[in-house]
């Protein structure tokens, strides 16, 4: 209000439904994108559950655009916005078509938008993407001026610190923040996908309410190392821990802890160099919390 927004893109904090942003009580599209196990101890147990949650941002007579969902949560949130009067803004997987992709970028059509390109890897990107064009075409229809090549433009150019990222290409190092099973699942989706062939060493730090045994199954079965760090929160778990219960389920698997991001990177290194001596075969990819990955980016380049 105070610098007099054209825009604002408004973010809920956590859930939807007892969120502060509801204090907006006419949006001029709502945004419901990838729901999944997260913060359960508060939304619910279930992708029903999580979803009534989320459903709660949708608002009488306002569209609501809605990335890709598992059934039972977009089976609640079509009716949410059945009981609002909302009309529900699918992404049509069916026209989406993927196209073209490197570590640097990927490309694909989406419905009367050929070729369009974004720098962010990952298959979720493109269904991010997908929802933002969505959501830019409602806005047209309201009558804001957004051309077909703002919409390229502002695609290409969107940039997304921490998100499959590469800072180093050799030695090949890339950070995630892959904190959930989902964000595990995409993790390892895009490194098989573009680096399948390569050893991998992951540097992990969680948070003791994720899904703890559930990331750890799911990295492990791409991770040829990990290496343990303890996130900067009260609700870090601690890596001594998370080792433990790596070794727990897997006694012989090569995992290692950390006392801090400079040690957890020099044995990154080290492993990463002991498993193949041309460093382009191998990688190291830090992933988990968020909440050190952005001290990790500090690291990085020592």
């Amino acid at each position: 209000a105070d610098n007099h927004c054209d825009i604002v893109v408004l973010e809920v904090g956590l859930g939807g439904r007892f969120d502060a942003t509801n204090i907006i009580d006419a949006p001029l599209v709502s945004v419901i994108t990838s729901i999944s196990y997260d913060h359960m101890n508060i939304l619910g147990n279930t992708l029903s559950a999580i979803a009534a949650e989320k459903a709660g941002i949708i608002k009488k007579n306002s569209p609501l655009v809605l990335y890709p969902q598992a059934a039972d949560a977009k089976h609640v949130i079509l009716n949410q916005c059945f009981a609002m009067d909302s009309i529900c803004y699918l992404v049509d997987t069916s026209r989406l078509v993927r196209k073209e992709y490197t570590d640097t970028y990927q490309s694909f059509d989406y419905k009367d938008y050929p070729s369009l390109k974004i720098a962010m890897l990952g298959d979720y990107q493109i269904f991010n993407a997908a929802t933002a064009v969505e959501t830019a075409n409602l806005l047209i229809e309201k009558g804001f001026k957004i051309s077909r090549q703002n919409i390229y433009d502002g695609l290409a150019k969107t940039f997304w610190p921490g998100r499959f990222e590469i800072l180093s290409k050799k030695p090949l190092l890339i950070i995630d923040g892959a904190h959930n099973a989902e964000g595990a699942n995409a993790l390892t989706s895009t490194l098989n996908l573009h680096y399948s062939t390569y050893k991998k060493v992951i540097i992990l730090g969680l948070l003791k309410d994720k899904e703890i045994s559930n990331i750890i199954q799911i990295l492990s079965k791409i991770a040829d190392a990990i290496i343990t760090v303890t996130p900067f929160s009260d609700r870090a778990l601690n890596c001594q821990e998370l080792a433990s219960i790596i070794l727990k389920n897997s006694p012989s698997f090569p995992v290692t802890s950390a006392d801090n991001l400079s040690q957890a990177l020099e044995l990154a290194h080290k492993a990463q160099h002991s498993m193949r001596k041309d460093s382009e075969s191998s990688l190291i990819c830090a992933c988990g919390s968020l909440y050190y990955i952005g001290e990790f980016r500090k690291l990085s380049f020592i």
